[in-house]
Parts: C-alpha cells; sequence; structure tokens
C-alpha cells in the first residue's frame, strides 16, 4: 500500500503502522526510506493497534531529510495518548544525543571498517551517489561459513 504509493511517485511522503516489520520491509522492497520510530515518539491516538505494546507509526519518504522533516512534525507529546514521550523528557534526550553525536560517528565508523576488514563488500547503491548496499556472508562462531 503506502510503501508502493510513494515508490510510484503518488504522495511526497506516507505514514503506515508498524507491529512487526509493516513499514521496513516493505520500504525495502519497495526501494525508499522506512522508518519506525522508537515506542512513544509519534501518537498512536486515533490508531487500531494490533498489539499495543508494539504498534507505531512508520514514515516512507524518498530520503532520509524528507523523514526526519516529517517525524520532527509529527513527533510530539499527544495528551490523547498516554504513551507518548513527555517534552520534557524528549528535551532531556535530544541534548543527550546532541553531546554524543561524536561518538556515535565513531562507532559507526568503526563497525563499518570491522565489517570491511571480515570480508563485507560495500557496494554503491542505485539510489544515489552518497548511498551504499553492504554485502555481507555470515560467518558463524566457529569461522565456518
Amino acid at each position: 500500500g503506502s510503501a508502493a504509493a510513494q515508490a510510484s511517485g503518488m504522495c511526497l511522503v506516507a505514514l503506515e503502522t508498524d507491529t512487526g516489520g509493516s513499514v521496513r520491509q516493505p520500504a525495502s522492497f519497495c526501494g525508499v526510506t522506512g522508518f519506525k520510530a522508537s515506542y512513544g515518539s509519534i501518537s498512536r491516538s486515533g490508531l487500531i493497534a494490533a498489539a499495543s505494546s508494539l504498534e507505531g507509526v512508520g514514515i516512507f519518504a524518498n530520503n532520509i531529510d524528507d523523514v526526519k522533516t516529517v517525524f520532527t512534525i509529527i513527533s510530539r507529546q499527544d495528551v490523547l495518548d498516554n504513551t507518548t514521550i513527555p517534552t520534557n523528557l524528549r528535551e532531556k534526550i535530544n541534548a543527550e544525543n546532541t553531546k554524543n553525536t561524536q561518538n556515535k560517528k565513531t562507532v559507526l565508523f568503526i563497525a563499518l571498517f570491522t565489517f570491511y576488514e571480515l570480508g563485507a563488500e560495500f557496494v554503491k547503491s542505485k539510489r544515489g551517489p552518497n548511498y551504499f548496499t553492504i554485502h555481507f556472508e555470515f560467518i558463524n562462531c566457529n569461522g565456518s561459513e
């Protein structure tokens, strides 16, 4: 539904509920960016949840910048949804995330370098010049394939 509509250009962004991959998997299949927010970041007011403790709102868009824009707009405390994160706690989380940005970049670099050392292949994606796909063959703990 929503991922196909996004991929075909019928909309700029699309919203979808996600319980167990209903945003992330179709996004992958359709070649669009899919994002499921952390529990409590986006109000679920008005949704009929299949599994209330797992259900969340997800966003489809053509790129991560559009996802970030939509998330910034709809990620708010909602008095109609007791599970949304309160504004004061959101401010603390944002301040902590801003402080840790450099650490996150370092951790990501180390993780990508480790994948490379283990034989992962980084292939240019069809999505654009700044997108890569990581091809990695799983090796179990014994070191055999």
